[in-house]
């Protein structure tokens, strides 16, 4: 190869290189830019200032909503910046997150019952442009039009709630979908709208979307289910007073009504999302961590789980713990815990059979364990005395993931 030949292909290299990578992003400065750190209320200051800082050249979008909102809209903004994901702040528009803003505090002040929402009850459960884990899109003003005339002149939050399921049951149809499908592929609340059908997570995605809009406080919740195959989600909603929930896209005559009401009352965990961090996370339904709130005891009697873990005689400390029901042809972690200086861990969990998990990357163990509503079981678990192999019988559970019994 001649020397020309080679310069030319060292300078192509240096071009490329440079074009993947293009040297450090503009971060945000808070000492030059004090202007925008005041117009962050005090009580969010802290967290928006280091999401901010881990938005990358994105905190120009998000800086321009906190310039263009009112001061009570400005508090709602912050709320959302300082809770996002790390993708969403490098990622969302500025336009969209006006949009989603300004609705909604625009429903919160128009709707009837705008002011039985508490400011915390709408920051965590109207405000959220999100239900679960599907993509960020435009859905609100959409959703604000066509909705807020249907329902401005219920008489209160149950009757909008139960007249928007209503809606939800016409505009789509449910479709059961693939357990890869679901965790791989998600869909926005008006995708789902004008594709016309949906499984149980995605009709209640939109339903979550369709109580937003008219400032209605939702959240998307999930299980496991123990006593039947797969898993299904429906609603939580607030109605003035306490949370309630109904099937998503099944319409009743009342709240707290749904085909799953007999099996719900034997289902391990409940969980709600939570758009605001909680202590409490995971990613037991994809790859997305997800920040859960535990609402089992809406639905049944948890009892607890003490479980003591031993490895080599001694209190085995910071070893994960897991409670796992059989499901889809797999153990399913439904609830976890971690051993203290002891080397135990309370788990609250539903009544039920399941396996008892401990490990670490050189030991582990586990037994079976059946526990009653309300009891307090307690557990040991020597990790290093594992079987080297285990049988272990579940009664068999009869219907497929995500379809519904007769008459549902």
């Amino acid at each position: 190869m001649s020397e020309q030949k080679i310069r030319h292909l060292l300078l192509f290299s240096f071009f490329v290189i440079f074009m993947l990578n293009p040297g450090p992003t503009e971060g945000f400065d808070p000492e030059g830019n004090g202007e925008i750190v005041a117009l962050i209320p005090p009580s969010y200051r802290t967290q928006v200032i280091a999401a901010l800082d881990s938005a990358g050249e994105n905190w120009k979008q998000l800086v321009s909503v906190l310039r263009k909102m009112s001061p009570e809209q400005r508090e709602g903004a912050a709320f959302l910046i300082a809770n996002m994901p790390p993708v969403e702040l490098a990622t969302i528009d500025s336009t969209l997150l006006l949009e989603h803003i300004s609705y909604a505090y625009q429903a919160w002040n128009q709707m009837p019952w705008g002011p039985k929402v508490s400011k915390d009850l709408f920051l965590h459960f109207v405000l959220p442009y999100r239900a679960a884990r599907e993509p960020v899109t435009e859905w609100r003003k959409a959703l604000f039009e066509e909705l807020a005339p249907r329902v401005k002149n219920a008489e209160t939050i149950a009757e909008a709630a139960l007249e928007l399921n209503r809606w939800v049951k016409e505009k789509t149809s449910w479709r059961n979908r693939r357990m890869a499908q679901v965790l791989l592929s998600q869909r926005g609340p008006l995708e789902i709208l004008h594709s016309g059908w949906g499984n149980c997570e995605e009709q209640t995605i939109l339903y979550v979307a369709a109580a937003r809009a008219v400032a209605i406080p939702a959240r998307q919740v999930f299980c496991w289910w123990n006593t039947r195959r797969g898993y299904h989600a429906w609603t939580e909603l607030w109605d003035g007073t306490s949370w309630r929930y109904l099937g998503s896209g099944e319409p009743a005559g009342e709240l707290d009504q749904a085909w799953f009401n007999q099996t719900a009352r034997q289902v391990p965990k409940v969980y709600a999302y939570s758009f605001a961090q909680t202590r409490l996370k995971t990613n037991m339904l994809g790859k997305q961590i997800v920040n859960l709130v535990d609402v089992t005891g809406h639905y049944t009697r948890p009892g607890k789980l003490v479980v003591r873990v031993i490895c080599e005689g001694g209190p085995a400390v910071a070893v994960p713990v897991h409670v796992l029901v059989y499901n889809l042809g797999a153990f399913r972690s439904v609830a976890q815990g971690l051993t203290d200086q002891t080397g135990q861990a309370e788990i609250s969990i539903g009544a039920g059979k399941y396996i008892v998990s401990a490990g670490t990357s050189e030991h582990d163990g586990w037994k079976s364990v059946r526990i009653n509503a309300e009891e307090i079981k307690e557990l040991s678990l020597d990790i290093s005395k594992a079987p080297d192999f285990a049988i272990f019988n579940f009664a068999a559970q009869g219907d497929t993931f995500g379809a519904k019994t007769e008459g549902n």
